[in-house]
């Protein structure tokens, strides 16, 4: 069996899917997708056969791994109504995909399938420790010495064919790390003349987005806080000091006709001005976050004609804090962001 494309973990991955499945009575076929055939502007990994009772369903497959519930929304977005198949699925997991109307099924025989007759609904199967130890391995793209180096590409493709200290001052890495992941871009056939928005940077985007949302986005969190301004009033008192914007409140400052509820806020220094600026109180389960970046001020955007002058984060960044909402207010915002991102008009 053959993926394309794919690496030792994904076939790792989709054998071990189709023996757990076996085991349930359920046929699973992964074959590569032929020339033409794609999904949108993006190409599926294979497509899948499902045989159940005699009866059959294809799908486009999607293989994935080391997912949790803060990349769920991403995953949807993805998948559509293809089948995503992963090294484990959670219940946790398994539950906000199926909300999302996902199918999916993974290496411990955990499964979400119906239509055309077919239904299987298999879950709370812990992983496979011998698939675990397999996909342990991250790709050095996403890794966190190399996802601040991925997040400087994708806000500049020039920099596939720039010199590295010219790439290294966009990031908050070491030029050792910085060599390795350009080094590995180019091998995969990342150029800058190609158009950013084909399926392969789509899938690079996606990939540094799910990995960014797995772990060092928590990591980057300073606090929580909570106010009785409104969060537009927080913004205005902010203005123009060293806080860089991000979810919601990016998206308002780069001309969406929203009205934040939560605020995403990332300073690199000491956080007491702002706090004091937008009379912020620590609160556990408070909708103000203040992160720390992963990038550097040359990777954000300045906004303002006329009045104050809001610092956005980079798009990727944005695009996650905006799927870290996990609802589908959020969701719908993301999908407007990555579409057309600061390319509205800004607010004066």
């Amino acid at each position: 069996m053959k993926i394309l494309n794919a690496g030792h973990w994904e076939r790792e991955v989709v054998d071990a899917t189709v023996v757990a499945l076996r085991e349930l009575g359920v046929a699973l076929e992964v074959e590569p997708p032929s020339a033409g055939e794609q999904r949108g502007d993006l190409r599926p990994d294979g497509y899948a056969v499902v045989r159940l009772d005699g009866r059959e369903v294809r799908y486009p497959v999607e293989v994935k791994r080391g997912l949790r519930p803060s990349t769920a929304a991403l995953l949807a977005a993805q998948v559509g109504e293809g089948l995503l198949i992963s090294d484990h699925i959670s219940p946790a997991v398994g539950d906000l995909l199926r909300a999302r109307g996902v199918q999916y099924v993974d290496s411990a025989g955990n499964a979400h399938l119906r239509g055309a007759g077919v239904l299987v609904d298999v879950r709370g199967r812990r992983a496979r420790e011998g698939v675990a130890r397999s996909v342990r391995k991250a790709s050095p793209l996403f890794t966190r010495a190399g996802l601040p180096v991925v997040l400087a590409v994708l806000e500049e493709p020039r920099l596939i064919e720039a010199p590295l200290r010219e790439v290294q001052a966009r990031t908050t890495v070491s030029l050792g790390s910085v060599q390795k992941v350009m080094a590995h871009l180019r091998e995969q056939g990342y150029r800058a003349s190609d158009t950013p928005d084909e399926g392969r940077w789509r899938r690079l985007y996606d990939g540094w987005v799910a990995a960014y949302l797995a772990g060092p986005r928590d990591d980057a969190l300073v606090g929580r806080y909570s106010t009785r301004l409104r969060p537009d009033d927080v913004v205005r008192a902010l203005a123009d000091g060293d806080v860089t914007l991000s979810g919601e409140s990016a998206a308002r400052a780069a001309g969406y006709d929203i009205a934040p509820v939560t605020l995403d806020l990332y300073v690199r220094d000491s956080v007491g001005p702002a706090v004091t600026a937008g009379r912020l109180r620590p609160d556990p389960d408070g909708t103000v976050t203040v992160r720390r970046p992963v990038w550097t001020p040359g990777s954000e955007r300045e906004l303002g004609r006329g009045g104050p002058t809001h610092r956005l984060a980079p798009g990727p960044v944005v695009y996650a804090d905006l799927l870290a909402l996990q609802d589908p207010r959020g969701e719908h915002l993301a999908e407007e962001w990555r579409s057309h991102g600061t390319r509205l008009q800004p607010r004066t």
